[in-house]
């Protein structure tokens, strides 16, 4: 198996490995894309951006995505962010993390569309994950 590459060429769609090992960093989650030649897999990074002060009533946003992304993709961001909030808050009502947190999504890979909805899965997971992370640390 070390010499496939004689046989077969070079490998032709390195592009998804961005992390070592493919365990990507804190913050990060795959998803997935729809695109031209079918599908791929994407990476997303999310941050918690800050603290909002509610006593302020200022009209920070709580949640911003950046990257190339089609209208389908966009929703989905929305919707997942939505799902996990209204779920938090279902569980944990006293708890405020998504109505005191701003959370920054970027979607990389330059100037490559990006659209499905596959991707609001992995989004969700981050969000949930964040959530419990703090709750639990």
């Amino acid at each position: 198996m070390d010499n496939i590459s004689e046989y077969l060429g070079k490998v032709i769609f390195p592009r998804d490995r961005l992390y070592d090992n493919n365990i990507p960093p804190n913050g990060v989650v795959a998803g997935l894309a729809y695109n031209q030649i079918g599908g791929s897999m994407i990476w997303i990074e999310s941050v918690i951006t800050g603290i909002i002060n509610t006593n302020n009533n200022n009209n920070m946003s709580r949640y911003k995505t950046t990257g190339k992304l089609g209208d389908v993709m966009k929703e989905s961001a929305e919707i997942s962010y939505a799902y996990a909030k209204t779920l938090t808050h279902k569980l944990f009502p006293e708890n405020k993390f998504f109505m005191e947190t701003a959370v920054h999504t970027h979607f990389p890979e330059g100037a490559i569309p990006k659209d499905g909805p596959s991707a609001g899965c992995g989004q969700s997971f981050y969000f949930l994950f964040s959530f419990l992370f703090l709750l639990l640390f």
